[in-house]
């Protein structure tokens, strides 16, 4: 599949996982997403933002400090 829908199906699972309670699941879809080639911007920002959320819920606030200022960061620019 293309890399723009294989980004769009990663961020739903992410997006799902993370709802469900199951944050770690839910970083490691959204990773898989960010690690794709020509992935777009507005992509990449909703992507990062559920990655920032997910890892508050896992305690990691270094990271998701850093996921959520890129996704602010590279959703304004887009």
């Amino acid at each position: 599949m293309d890399p723009g829908t294989e980004a769009t199906l990663l961020l739903g699972l992410a997006e799902a996982f993370k709802h469900a309670g199951r944050n770690q699941v839910s970083v490691d879809y959204a990773d898989r997403g960010l690690r794709l080639p020509e992935l777009a911007e507005a992509t990449r920002a909703k992507l990062l933002a559920i990655r920032a959320h997910a890892l508050f819920y896992i305690q990691d606030l270094p990271g998701a400090d850093r996921s959520g200022a890129e996704a602010q960061r590279v959703g304004d620019a887009s």
